[in-house]
């Protein structure tokens, strides 16, 4: 795949150039032109570290290892597997090796046994274009042949549960009683949350839907179907108009619902999704997805959370007041208690280190940080205080400059309004990174285009350092740096990303364009010129 040169015996060979590149960047999807920099590049990075560490080796004989000869019968001949398809060189692979290992121990215990394998991508690049492979590592489920993406987490354990989903029919048959508690609404090493369909006709409208749902949505919740007319009496189902009827189940709260809409799928599916917290519950790595899709704003109480331990009585005090929150201001928020040194990651940019209990509430992107003493009185307080819109938004920023007033205006969290979204004022602001090189080369560009409009009090050039500062994304999409914005003057003004040449007489030119203040002070400045033609 490289392209001949007249200089062969410089080039690296495609796997090596491929090391150099990040994982998820494949040389399947270089141009030609693009390939020539990147080898050149390649080259260049060879004489300065001198080759590739070989990767380590990581002990997995439960893992198949698989080729073009073994590949169709290993996914055809069993009803349920996961296939990574990987690169030696690639670290987020190696990273994975020892937990995918450790899964497909765990994994050969069930019965039936769901099987793992693996294939070396740039080995069998034939057979990894066939499943659409582009980056390093890439999971496939292949239920009976036909291939889906994995969309789970990549831990040991969470891989264990994402497939022990996928195993069977997407909706579990019961056939008893016995079983529906035992094995899953009362089994603490279950889920905590189930949806169960009782139908009497497995043909009706409701049922098909139920399936439809379920098949959807294996990956995340446990569905149950049960077609026993004892059981679905014993549920007082079989009172029910056509004797059917789906129900949520919520061990954390011991909660039953039922679902009263009608037999559309969005409905049912809607139905699943907002009923799976509870007004109080626990924040752990496997629910956070659903707390974050929650419509109400999130409670949140960081702690040592231990129900079993020697720190069960610490636990059940921070739970205890909870709950007497989530009573008083149930539909309105909801509360979780949060394992902190599962979250560390959540809590390291808020400078809570020492403390005992951090109490958090999340609306959107918004964060709002308890401060005070902890109480059960001062905790209702700042609670109410959100409720009523009055609670200081907590904001991840630098301290605002003593002194700005230098060709370009630095914004931070805590000021960002005042300088960008000023109506007054049309503003170009640069999103960047302190380590970016792409920005370290533009910083001196930008500050001769701030001097050029230096004399204008009404055109701001701006930046922010997007790595240690919060700004409103909904409004400013960040995803790689330099990112420039420009916000015109007036109200609801329409900000448009500069996506122009970053030279000096490009950014001004174009802001010139498109600047209020630039418009009005350039018919001031005509007006001026016809006077003084006039007088002479």
């Amino acid at each position: 795949i490289v392209e001949k040169t007249s200089t062969p015996s410089l080039l690296p060979s495609p796997g090596l150039l491929s090391s150099l590149l990040p994982c998820s960047f494949p040389l399947l999807s270089l141009d030609k032109t693009m390939m020539k920099a990147t080898v050149w590049l390649a080259v260049v990075a060879l004489v300065l570290v001198g080759g590739v560490r070989a990767d380590d080796a990581v002990d997995d004989p439960d893992v198949v290892v698989l080729s073009d000869d073994n590949f169709s019968d290993f996914i055809n001949d069993n009803e349920l597997t996961l296939v990574e398809f990987y690169a030696p060189w690639c670290g987020h692979c190696k990273r994975l090796a020892p937990e995918y290992a450790k899964a497909a121990t765990e994994l050969l215990k069930l019965d039936p046994p769901v099987k793992l394998g693996k294939v070396d991508a740039t080995e069998h690049g034939e057979l990894a274009g066939r499943f659409d492979v582009r980056g390093y590592p890439t999971l496939k489920v292949f239920r009976e042949g036909s291939a889906s993406e994995y969309n789970g987490p990549r831990d040991a354990d969470g891989i264990v549960e994402y497939m022990k989903k996928q195993v069977g029919p997407a909706a579990k048959a019961v056939a008893s009683a016995e079983e529906l508690k035992s094995k899953y609404l009362e089994n603490e090493e279950a889920d905590d949350y189930h949806v169960v369909g009782f139908f009497s006709d497995t043909k009706s409208r409701l049922h098909s839907s139920f399936l439809v749902v379920a098949e959807k949505m294996r990956d995340s919740f446990t569905f149950l179907k049960v077609t026993e007319p004892s059981l679905i009496a014993e549920w007082g189902v079989d009172k029910e108009e056509d004797s059917e009827a789906i129900y949520v189940v919520r061990r954390a709260d011991d909660a039953r619902v039922k679902y009263e809409g009608n037999t559309q799928t969005k409905n049912v599916q809607k139905f699943v999704e907002s009923n799976r917290i509870a007004s109080l519950g626990e924040y752990t790595k496997s629910t956070a997805k659903h707390y974050r899709a929650h419509p109400l704003p999130v409670a949140k109480l960081y702690t040592k959370v231990d129900w079993k331990g020697g720190n069960k009585k610490h636990t059940k005090y921070y739970w205890n007041r909870l709950k007497k929150l989530s009573e008083e201001f149930d539909g309105q928020l909801v509360f979780a208690i949060a394992n902190r040194a599962d979250h560390e990651d959540e809590l390291s940019e808020l400078n809570v280190d020492g403390e005992d209990a951090v109490y958090l509430i999340e609306d959107k992107d918004e964060r709002y940080l308890f401060e005070d003493k902890f109480g059960l009185k001062q905790l209702r307080a700042f609670t109410q205080k959100f409720v009523d819109g009055e609670a200081e938004r907590w904001m991840k920023s630098e301290k605002v400059p003593e002194k700005n007033d230098g060709p370009v205006t630095v914004a931070v969290g805590r000021n960002f309004d005042e300088v960008v979204m000023d109506e007054t004022k049309d503003v170009m602001i640069e999103f960047y990174a302190p380590w970016c090189g792409h920005c370290k080369a533009l910083a001196p560009k930008y500050e001769k285009l701030g001097k050029k409009f230096r004399k204008n009090d009404n055109i701001v050039i701006a930046k922010i350092d997007a790595t240690a500062n919060d700004f409103p994304r909904d409004k400013f999409a960040v995803s790689g740096y330099p990112t420039i914005y420009f916000k015109p003057a007036g109200k609801n003004a329409k900000i448009v990303k500069y996506e122009g040449a970053r030279e000096v007489d490009s950014m001004k030119n174009w802001i010139k364009r498109r600047a209020k203040s630039a418009k009005k002070g350039g018919k001031k400045n005509k007006k001026k010129k016809k006077s003084k033609k006039s007088k002479k």
